[in-house]
């Protein structure tokens, strides 16, 4: 099921499905983890780090800030777009989201310890 979803017509209007709680809370996770990602690196950025990510580097260096950010808005939100396209087909794309959230913990904690030692 997607978060909101057009379900069996009722009296010719289109009816919305909710999807189930945990999927709400994993996208949430994912979009939190994605905004910490973004705070964690604008940080390093300014304390001297470089970016680990080498498209988002090469956009970095193109492009500024405004792309390497845009480009990993973009790459954010094509995931779950994804995700809420293709559900149905393939049950398993949830496992999917949680393996990709565990790696973005991992990115995220590298960022903060990073930081932290600069």
């Amino acid at each position: 099921m997607a978060i909101v979803s057009a379900g069996k017509t009722w009296g010719g209007r289109a009816r919305l499905d909710l999807a189930p709680r945990k999927h709400v809370i994993l996208i949430a996770a994912w979009l939190v983890l994605q905004t910490l990602d973004a705070v964690t690196t604008a940080i390093g950025l300014r304390a001297g780090l470089v970016e680990g990510n080498g498209i988002a580097a090469g956009l970095l260096a193109r492009y500024g800030e405004l792309g390497a950010y845009g480009f990993k808005a973009l790459i954010t939100f094509a995931v779950i777009g994804g995700i809420l396209l293709l559900q149905r087909r393939y049950a398993r794309i949830w496992l999917g989201l949680k393996i990709i959230s565990v790696y973005m913990c991992l990115v995220v904690a590298l960022n903060m310890i990073s930081i932290a030692v600069q």
